[in-house]
């Protein structure tokens, strides 16, 4: 039972790391965004300490960024070749009353964001007392997804 136990543990820290390469790409794109607003703001007031400060501090931060998603991606390379693609099941549970049973948790599902009404992939990372907490694999967003 133990070894099972072990092999969701590592299913879960592989589905983390995923999420987080899509959140430290998102974030990258930010600081970068940034970084460029900061620099037209410094060619009109080059003499700007906060300016140079936020400069620098950006500079940092996408230095960071960018070396922990190379690190990320390389281990997402080498676990790919050790997991199988997820399939991704629609979060349509009207049959089902016992939903923590259908998908567990961990597994790669389609289910309606909220703000726009649309289908995208997402993973449940747990069960709520109306239906699941998923997030959302390719922007990391996370919410409440109520399978009825």
């Amino acid at each position: 039972m133990q070894g099972g136990s072990r092999r969701e543990e590592e299913e879960e820290e592989e589905e983390e790391e995923e999420l987080n390469i899509g959140e430290l790409a998102s974030n990258l794109s930010t600081y970068k965004q940034q970084l460029h607003q900061v620099r037209e703001l410094l060619n009109d007031e080059p003499t700007n300490s906060e300016y140079v400060d936020m400069e620098r501090e950006l500079s940092e931060v996408i230095a960071l960024t960018e070396e922990l998603l190379s690190t990320a991606k390389q281990n997402e390379i080498s676990t790919a070749t050790q997991s199988p693609t997820p399939t991704y099941n629609k979060l349509d549970l009207h049959t089902h009353f016992d939903h923590q049973h259908q998908f567990p948790v961990g597994t790669g599902v389609q289910a309606v964001y909220s703000d726009d009404g649309d289908w995208y992939d997402a993973t449940v990372e747990a069960y709520t007392p109306n239906g699941y907490y998923v997030s959302y694999d390719t922007w990391g967003n996370k919410e409440e997804v109520d399978p009825r």
